[in-house]
């Protein structure tokens, strides 16, 4: 819960008002813990089964297919951007605290390269496995996300002293900054929106909730609903301070990131910043977007790591036997009329051939270029890296090939229908493969006219 959302409460009530803001942030605490509890109730509502995924929730009342659409896009929608937006807040944390030690005298550096250098924190992270995995690192972020509010409200009471008595700004104004009524009421939706980013992460509790044994005499619920309650009042503590004292403070003028328009004292918002920046670190959202299909079975003790693999590793590695034939006739015929042997008739050096042909092309006039802005070693590192990683990625998929018994995968997208299920594989898989081929030959043709 507590995360980058906190920053932009102070701006989302000078959007609102005293009134509405306050309303909005009770009924958006109540509203959420409300909801919390309800998906905690229904976690084991029927016998026998664990909803373990907020998938498999709409799966139960919307149907296998239909669940899916009408819940994983929303909730893709909604953790997609809500990590945008964390590397982006980390990445300009990172930034002003590079540039409150250095005083302001050291090289301008763009953001984009700060972003980077906190991505490739998370791009380590993302590899946990499960929640059990990051419990060290869950620890590590609810440690900072205490540490910055405290180190917040030490900033306000130096503000204090440094401003009036009144602990406020000079001329410091509450009303509305938009000129018109039609901004006015956009910005409130906006508020509405930046209150509720805050609170975005709530719906990976049944993930939480997963990893706590359960028998049928002990449900997990009551432990897990006490935990709940504790995390709440600890949100409360961060969210309703800094909302309310970082608006009354500096009423319209509040920075949508209110670590960005404190500069003094120094000591203080270094360790702001570097707070923050540990928090945004360690506080990740795990969306098994791999993992659709779950059990029917009743999971008992603690969560199985393999219901984080995707089915077609799953059937992959562990052989499974169970695996229903769903070819058509005419699938069948060809494989059972034409054996795989006597009707491919191709050979290694044709892979090698195509493969050869598919990879080097116009690609290759533009590495000169993209060598002059990386700079040696960065750009010797990068090249050998590109290299390992697509040898890596089509060596799995030549292992995928034939993973199943009696069937091959001769289409990229036939692998998306059997991970991801027949109507949404081809959603996932083919816009973005027609977005980077038709691209391709975009280039192509344009490298070819120009030569």
């Amino acid at each position: 819960m507590v995360g980058a959302g906190v920053l932009s409460l102070p701006s989302a009530m000078s959007e609102l008002g005293w009134g509405p803001g306050v309303a909005v942030l009770v009924i958006s605490w109540v509203v959420t813990l409300y909801t919390l509890r309800q998906m905690v109730q229904m976690h084991e509502m029927v016998p026998g089964k664990r909803f373990d995924r907020y998938h498999e929730l709409g799966q139960h009342v919307f149907g296998k297919n239909l669940g899916l659409y009408i819940v994983v896009l929303p909730q893709l929608v909604v953790e997609v951007g809500l990590n945008i937006v964390h590397m982006v807040i980390g990445g300009k944390c990172l930034m002003k605290f590079h540039y409150l030690i250095c005083n302001d005298d050291c090289k301008d550096i763009k953001l984009t390269y700060f972003i980077m250098i906190f991505a490739s924190v998370h791009l380590v992270l993302s590899h946990l496995p499960n929640f059990n995995s990051i419990a060290r690192v869950s620890l590590v972020a609810t440690v900072m996300s205490l540490r910055e509010t405290i180190v917040k409200m030490q900033l306000f009471y130096h503000r204090v002293d440094n401003f009036s008595e009144k602990g406020m700004q000079p001329d410091v104004q509450y009303e509305y900054k938009a000129n018109s009524t039609a901004d006015t009421v956009f910005n409130f939706f906006s508020a509405l929106g930046d209150v509720s980013f805050a609170y975005a992460g709530h719906n990976v509790v049944l993930d939480i909730q997963a990893t706590i044994p359960s028998t049928p005499r002990s449900l997990q619920k009551g432990p897990m609903w006490k935990g709940v309650i504790i995390a709440y009042i600890v949100v409360a503590l961060c969210y309703f301070p800094v909302a309310l004292i970082g608006y009354w403070m500096y009423g319209n003028a509040v920075s949508n990131n209110i670590l960005i328009i404190l500069n003094n004292p120094t000591r203080l918002i270094t360790m702001a910043n570097l707070f923050a920046e540990a928090n945004l670190c360690c506080e990740t959202f795990p969306t098994r977007i791999l993992s659709y299909r779950g059990s029917e079975t009743q999971r008992m003790g603690t969560q199985d790591t393999d219901d984080l693999k995707s089915n077609v590793e799953l059937k992959s590695l562990s052989g499974d036997a169970s695996f229903v034939d769903n070819r058509t006739k005419e699938q069948k015929a060809i494989d059972d009329w034409l054996p795989i042997t006597s009707s491919r008739k191709a050979k290694w050096w044709y892979a090698a051939f195509h493969n050869v042909t598919a990879m080097v092309g116009a690609g290759v006039l533009s590495l000169p270029y993209a060598m002059s802005h990386l700079g040696w070693g960065p750009g010797v590192t990068i090249l050998i890296l590109s290299w390992v990683i697509t040898l890596y990625t089509l060596w799995q998929m030549v292992e995928m090939h034939e993973m199943i018994p009696g069937k091959r995968f001769d289409r990229y997208h036939e692998l998306g229908q059997e991970a991801f299920g027949e109507k949404l594989g081809l959603y996932i898989v083919v816009p973005q493969q027609l977005i980077c081929e038709v691209g391709v030959n975009v280039v192509y043709m344009v490298t070819e006219g120009r030569l």
